[in-house]
């Protein structure tokens, strides 16, 4: 009688934690980053009534004969599946896809977490904003970042080119200069002409009534062209449409059109060579220097294409200057570079005897050198340039093809200062900065902090964890290396609970509980019984 009861009893202990096993998962069913709980039950120690015999010469051998005393929770696991990600549009929250924990601290211990609702504090570290912990860097070092800090210019040191550069024309065809880049609104769909210019995604900052941008370049004729747009309904207006109807304003023998991609077409109105140039600049406004033009068809006559680019000095003032490749008589090419007068002078100008394979691929420069050499107004000594054009063998750079003319300089490193101005996480868990002057630089990186058994950790409140003997040493790295997950910007995790799966729990819960409070019932009645056989 009285192991059954023993057994009822520990049933109904046993039940009462898987209750309140379930009842937690439920509680923190909506709690972001919370991993759920599972009970796993154990038989207790069994009492034996008849040990084992084994068999003999003239009898069988007997199993042993035994009485369990009841079950007790055996462990209570963490379900350490990955929790569904819920997008906060906030670019300080963080969510982890796939194994690892942020890492937190207090100065003296470590916490671990899957919830990355990060923020600044007024000593600009950056924090837990429950808790108030400071997030640590893969190197164990808090977070800080100035908010307020200014990035210094950096002098232009090369220009890199990419493209084609025609192995003969057909003709006869007018010139035609395209922008490099796409024009693209805020929701990354190609500019039309309704499309205001405060609405462009690559806008530093929003025009305002007053804002002017520089219209310069050389009509076909060969005459210059020098204007400024003033932004706002009252003046030459608001979007691109009027931006291209002012251009035009100002080009008698050429025209300006917007193209279904986004891209700017400046086109000569007759065929046959011609010497367009068009420049737009408005800084930091909109970054003018990634929609730079540059020669897509040539006009009938000399191999010549143009492009033009932006290049800063030491001051962080920008200069456009004017690349054009000619092809010589024994089919070789030479780049000469121009700039307007006022901005200086151009001590080497000419990159010679650029030359190509048979197939097209970039041969090398085989002239005396590769860089320009320029001496800014209002800048001391003489600032180098690298022209970069590929690698010889390969079509990463310049190729000479027999398509149209579409060789540009793309890219160069130099840049004016800049302040920043938002910031947000990759999927590395680095935390990049932008700039006003469109220049992007990492400014830290958040540590993600993985373990040999994350089973083991210990569970310390506010969805945190702390290392156990039995979890293994934290391995601190970043994000996307070794076995961690990827970094999610502007998510939360949700909790991994399976609702309907608790409620389920929930139901055997009750009816063991009930089961063996049944028992318990049942041997009480027994033993009324026996206590009656004596009346």
């Amino acid at each position: 009688m009285s192991n059954s009861l023993s057994a009822g009893l520990a049933g109904l202990r046993a039940h009462q934690q898987y209750i309140d096993v379930v009842g937690n998962n439920i509680a923190n069913a909506n709690t972001p980053g919370y991993r759920g709980q599972r009970a796993l039950f154990s038989e207790l120690l069994a009492a034996t009534i008849r040990p084992a015999g084994g068999p003999g010469a003239s009898v069988g051998g007997t199993n042993p004969m035994q009485v369990g005393l009841g079950v007790r929770i055996g462990s209570i696991a963490t379900d350490t599946g990955q929790g569904g990600l819920i997008s906060t549009g906030r670019s300080l929250d963080l969510a982890l896809e796939g194994a690892g924990f942020f890492v937190l601290s207090d100065g003296v211990q470590r916490y671990f977490t899957r919830i990355g609702s990060f923020g600044f504090d007024s000593n600009q570290d950056l924090v837990d904003t429950r808790t108030g912990l400071r997030v640590l860097s893969p190197g164990s070092q808090p977070i800080r970042i100035d908010a307020t800090q200014t990035l210094p210019a950096k002098p232009t040191t090369k220009i890199t080119f990419q493209g084609n550069l025609p192995a003969k024309v057909t003709g006869p065809k007018a010139q035609v200069l395209t922008t490099a880049g796409a024009f693209l609104d805020s929701s990354d769909a190609p500019a039309v002409g309704t499309t205001d210019l405060s609405d462009l995604k690559d806008n530093s900052v929003d025009y305002v009534d007053g804002d002017t941008i520089t219209i310069t370049g050389t009509d076909s004729n060969g005459s210059a062209v020098s204007a400024t747009f003033t932004y706002g309904a009252a003046n030459d207006g608001t979007t691109m449409n009027d931006l291209v109807t002012f251009i035009n304003s100002q080009f008698s023998g050429a025209t300006v059109t917007l193209q279904a991609d986004g891209n700017l077409k400046f086109t000569a109105d007759t065929p046959g060579p011609s010497s367009i140039g068009l420049q737009i600049k408005n800084d930091p406004k909109t970054s003018w220097a990634t929609h730079a033009f540059s020669t897509t068809t040539t006009g009938t006559g000399p191999d010549k294409v143009d492009t033009s680019i932006e290049v800063f000095d030491a001051a962080g003032i920008s200069h456009n200057v004017t690349l054009q490749f000619e092809r010589q008589t024994d089919g070789s090419w030479n780049l000469r570079a121009s700039m307007p007068e006022e901005d200086g002078t151009i001590n080497v100008a000419d990159i010679t005897n650029i030359q190509f394979g048979a197939d097209g691929t970039f041969s090398g420069v085989f002239g005396a050198t590769t860089e320009l050499q320029f001496s800014f107004t209002g800048q001391p000594g003489i600032q180098s340039v690298v022209i970069q054009l590929g690698t010889p063998g390969s079509t990463s750079g310049v190729t000479q093809y027999g398509d149209e003319a579409t060789a540009q300089a793309k890219a160069q490193d130099g840049f004016g200062s800049g302040v920043l101005t938002t910031m947000s996480f990759n999927g590395a868990g680095k935390l990049i900065g932008f700039f006003s002057n469109g220049v992007q630089q990492e400014l830290a990186q958040i540590a993600v902090a993985t373990f040999a058994n994350q089973e083991g950790l210990s569970r310390q409140g506010e969805t945190m964890y702390t290392e156990t003997a039995n979890s293994g040493v934290a391995i601190l790295g970043s994000a996307q290396s070794g076995s961690a997950g990827v970094v999610r910007a502007g998510s939360l995790e949700s909790s991994n609970v399976d609702i309907a799966r608790e409620f389920v729990n929930l139901i055997e819960a009750q009816r063991g509980f009930q089961a063996n409070a049944r028992v318990i019932s049942a041997t009480d009645q027994l033993l009324a019984e026996l206590v009656n056989i004596i009346r």
